[in-house]
């Protein structure tokens, strides 16, 4: 009797942590949501480096050596900021020779200015990352979106025949400049219309919710130490779902 009585107690409690732990992520479900249905943009000055072609410029004039370098017909080719400038291609994919057009703190019209400079090469895939310094910066997500399908019709005119994979914007644990408000629901507001771009030329690959954390930030087992950069363990991840596209 003793033994039941021991036994109903223990399932009583596991049964009483599931329902908690359930719960806790149910609420966590809701409150992203919520927070994503009341976002808006904060009212910051927007930088001009973000909105007017002039004023673009590029780390290290990165631009300028990557047009110096030409590009393989039918080639494979990544663009975006430093999460791919930083991305080892070559250790995770030595045998698919793919080109790699990362720069740090670019945005996205960054990459629609400095797009042509591949598409003259008619490369066989694009793989695209960006968005996440234009959010960090207050550029409405709505610009980032209308840029993303600039960039889309762009590719989809000058080079028909390129494949298009767009790779989610990644979490990260900043806050968008000269406000306390995360980045967070801005880059899930982008991201949700991204993964519904998906045509016959246009592919979304969704890493944000394999790299985001309980509470909507870089899981900490991927970040870099910064927040905001992968660590290898990070790029493993996003290795493993660009193979499926290559």
């Amino acid at each position: 009797m003793i033994k039941i009585k021991a036994i109903r107690k223990y399932i009583i409690i596991i049964t009483l942590f599931s329902l908690g732990v359930n719960c806790y992520f149910i609420l966590k479900i809701i409150l992203r949501k919520v927070n994503l249905y009341r976002y808006k943009d904060p009212k910051i000055e927007v930088s001009s480096s973000l909105t007017d072609p002039k004023a673009v410029s590029y780390s290290m004039n990165r631009d300028k050596l990557y047009h110096a370098l030409p590009i393989a017909e039918q080639a494979k080719v990544f663009m975006g900021d430093s999460h791919l400038q930083f991305f080892p291609l070559d250790d995770f994919f030595p045998n698919h020779h793919l080109v790699n057009r990362g720069i740090g703190g670019d945005v996205t019209l960054g990459i629609l200015l400095r797009i042509n400079e591949v598409l003259k090469y008619k490369p066989k895939k694009i793989f695209l990352e960006i968005g996440v310094n234009d959010l960090m910066q207050g550029l409405p997500y709505s610009q980032v979106i209308h840029n993303y399908n600039l960039i889309i019709k762009k590719i989809k005119e000058e080079s028909p025949e390129t494949s298009i994979y767009i790779l989610s914007i990644l979490p990260t644990g900043w806050y968008i400049y000269n406000s306390q408000i995360p980045v967070e629901a801005a880059i899930l507001k982008v991201n949700q219309y991204l993964s519904q771009l998906s045509d016959s030329q246009v592919t979304y690959i969704n890493c944000y919710d394999l790299l985001v954390d309980d509470i909507g930030t870089l899981d900490l087992k991927y970040d870099s130490g910064d927040r905001l950069h992968l660590n290898y363990e990070g790029y493993k991840v996003i290795a493993n779902q660009v193979k499926k596209y290559l």
